[in-house]
């Protein structure tokens, strides 16, 4: 969902990136006809793109399938390692972590999406692995962010069709600008079920000199609900929020 300005771009480029934000959103590995169907690119631009990014060490082939190559991995080690964000925070998300014993991250936003800079998980057996949804309105931390967005901005990504991730996603731009108005009023976000079923999660607003963003955590609802998600975990999350926005003064 790029919303810089396209003059002067490489439409093929254009269509590299899409199938790479594909292929990390859909578990890294994927075949030539899904990819062809999802993002309508016919079978055989979709081979030519998969083919460079082979040639070039950024794709591997298992068969039929193709996946992401650990060069991606490298590129965001180094990314990270000079992102002031992530090195201000790392330490507060893994003391996060460890403390509530489930997932906790930090996500940005940016060309208004949701962007996991960092995610640390707990050691129980149910601490659960899981990436955050482009989509801002699907997410604790995504609906975090929207809540401190310009009404101008918030607008504009209501007039577009609201995915439905679960049978719990809000969708309906009239119920999620009332919760908006909740969490702006609170400082804190909620979402039961809306990015994955049987999950649930809190998140709380943080902001960085050229970044909005968000801290969360991230549970099973067997584990995450009642009064640690409503009361206990989001005061911890508060605390971890207050303890980055001191390191980044």
């Amino acid at each position: 969902m790029a919303t810089g300005d396209t003059s002067g771009t490489l439409t093929a480029l254009g269509k590299t990136f899409r199938i790479v934000e594909y292929m990390t959103e859909h578990g890294g590995s994927v075949r030539i006809t899904e990819l062809a169907t999802a993002l309508d690119i016919s079978k055989s631009t979709v081979y030519k793109h998969l083919n460079t990014l082979r040639s070039e060490g950024y794709v591997a082939k298992d068969g039929v399938e193709y996946r992401l190559s650990p060069k991606f991995v490298d590129i965001g080690e180094h990314v990270k390692g000079s992102f002031e964000p992530y090195t201000q925070a790392k330490p507060a998300i893994d003391s996060l972590a460890d403390t509530t014993d489930e997932t906790a991250g930090l996500v940005l936003a940016h060309d208004r999406e949701a962007v996991d800079i960092y995610t640390a998980i707990g050691t129980h057996p149910e601490a659960c692995s899981m990436a955050t949804t482009r989509h801002l309105h699907c997410s604790a931390p995504g609906k975090a962010i929207l809540s401190t967005l310009p009404d101008d901005t918030v607008d504009e990504l209501l007039d577009e069709q609201l995915v439905s991730l679960t049978e719990d996603t809000i969708t309906d731009p009239g119920r999620l600008r009332s919760e908006l108005r909740r969490i702006g009023e609170r400082g804190i976000a909620f979402a039961r079920g809306e990015q994955e079923a049987d999950i649930n999660s809190v998140a709380v607003p943080v902001e960085f000199p050229d970044y909005r963003g968000a801290v969360y955590v991230a549970g099973t609802a067997s584990r995450l609900s009642s009064k640690r998600l409503e009361e206990d975990v989001p005061g911890m999350v508060l605390g971890t929020v207050r303890e980055i926005e001191a390191a980044v003064e």
